[in-house]
């Protein structure tokens, strides 16, 4: 998880998933694939980049699917018999 606090945003990057939240404005989010954490990390953050953030980014992908996953399963509806 990495967060970056400015005057006029905040961004939260957990997993694959970029939170923006504008001062006075609605969150938004979207899922990134590994190579735009890779960008994100270096652009968006600001951190020098690191040859070990490529894996990490695509572990992140797949945790951030199976968070999706699981959050789609959980709302599917329940069968009763």
């Amino acid at each position: 998880m990495v967060t970056s606090t400015q005057a006029d945003v905040r961004r939260t990057l957990v997993d694959n998933r970029l939170i923006t939240l504008p001062r006075g404005g609605a969150a938004s989010w979207q899922d990134l694939a590994a190579d735009d954490v890779c960008a994100a990390l270096t652009g968006l953050f600001a951190l020098p980049w690191e040859p070990r953030w490529t894996k990490m980014a695509e572990e992140a992908v797949a945790s951030g699917d199976k968070r999706q996953k699981d959050a789609s399963a959980s709302l599917a509806p329940v069968m009763l018999r």
